[in-house]
Formats: C-alpha cells, structure tokens, sequence
C-alpha cells in the first residue's frame, strides 16, 4: 500500500487591520508570512529571535536578520512589560507577532492586548530601559503603533526594514 501523507497548511492570521488601511490590501505585498503567538514572559524575544534566524535567509532577505532581531526583540519587550503592568499579575493575555516578507524588506507586527501607546523616554546611564524606541526608528525606514478599530482590542506595533 502506497500511502501519502498529505500535506497540513496553517495559513497565516492577518494582524489587526490598520484604522486608515482597513482593508488590508498592503498585505499583498508580503509574500512570506510568519506568526508566532507567544506567552507574555521573558524569553518571548529569544523565541522570535529563533524563528528570525530561520526564515528571513530561507525567504532571501538574510541581510536584515540582525535588525529584525534587534527591532522584534525590542518590540516584544515592550509589549510584554506593558502587558504585565496592565494586568497587574492577573492572567497574561498572549502577545503575537507576525513576520512578513518581501521584495520591500522585512515587516515585523507585534500585538498585545493593551491600548497604551509606548512612548519614548530617556534612559540614564546607569538604565537600559528607555532606548527601546530609538533603536526601532534607527534600525527601520518606518515603524508606527495604532490601536485597530473595533472589534479588535489592544494595540500594534509595526516596523517596516529594508
């Protein structure tokens, strides 16, 4: 007996649609998707960082895997602390990434479900917290944050690298 094993696709949630993109057809660019749905914990960063590695090289864009890392790793660590300040300890909601892929460089979406806005702060010497924000402007061509339109709660973060 010959039997095939078929082949299991997921397909790839879209991220909560952009108030004035709403139908989401800036998506189409991106040909490569990724999504991670991660526990608001500290070795969220690391897991992305793993799934950086290992797709941007397979989809051709292995040029910008330092700078995704650099720019998801400080945009998970943002939305996890917030998440955890927004609970207070209760039960952590997830916090999703998406990773996309095209001939315009690399996308990388992070959603959590808290509507605070990060904002930039300065760190002292003797603080690493607060530069979060800078290298994401340096190390992407744009990056924004938007709260979706209802139903969708919370807020995305989105950097655009090149």
């Amino acid at each position: 007996m010959n039997a095939s094993i078929p082949s299991i696709v997921t397909p790839v949630p879209a991220p909560p649609p952009h108030p004035a993109e709403a139908d989401c057809r800036w998506l189409s660019d991106w040909y490569y998707r990724g999504f991670l749905e991660l526990g608001a914990l500290d070795t969220a960063p690391r897991a992305a960082r793993g799934v950086i590695r290992e797709r941007l090289p397979l989809w051709g864009l292995g040029h910008l895997v330092d700078a995704a890392e650099l720019v998801a790793t400080e945009m998970i660590t943002n939305s996890v602390t917030a998440t955890r300040q927004f609970t207070g300890g209760g039960r952590l909601p997830p916090v999703r990434v998406w990773l996309l892929g095209g001939a315009a460089g690399v996308a990388v979406l992070v959603w959590d479900g808290v509507p605070w806005m990060p904002a930039p702060r300065k760190a002292s010497l003797a603080d690493e917290d607060g530069r979060g924000l800078g290298i994401i402007a340096a190390l992407s061509r744009e990056w924004d944050c938007y709260v979706p339109a209802v139903p969708f709660r919370g807020k995305v973060s989105r950097a655009f690298l090149s």
